[in-house]
């Protein structure tokens, strides 16, 4: 049984290295989602993006600094209407609860 279950590892580990090996010889882009989109394309009007930010008891205004120029990276596409942005909060610290809502609304306002 000892013999059955390592050999199983080693062989899964061999077939997992032949693949990546066969993927390094074909040479295409191994960060493409698809390789048939060029990237080009309009966005379908239809269609939304979520933009999710999860905090935690983390610096308030690192964070939002952070959606503030993911926003702006966005909105300089000129794609902004096809996204909705969120911030998803597990903070159980009341001052950095309230610190996130007032940065909330200041991004929001502006």
């Amino acid at each position: 049984i000892l013999f059955a279950v390592l050999f199983c590892w080693v062989s899964a580990g061999f077939w997992t290295a032949l693949m990546g090996f066969l993927q390094l010889l074909i040479g295409k882009d191994k960060y493409s989602i698809s390789s048939t989109i060029k990237g080009d394309e309009p966005i379908n009007p239809a269609h939304r993006t979520a933009l999710i930010m999860p905090i935690c008891n983390e610096d308030v205004e690192r964070v939002f600094a952070g959606l503030r120029a993911t926003y702006e990276s966005v909105a300089a596409t000129g794609q902004l209407e096809h996204f909705d942005i969120y911030v998803l909060s597990d903070s159980y610290d009341p001052d950095i609860c309230v610190a996130e809502q007032k940065a909330w609304m200041e991004l929001c306002r502006d």
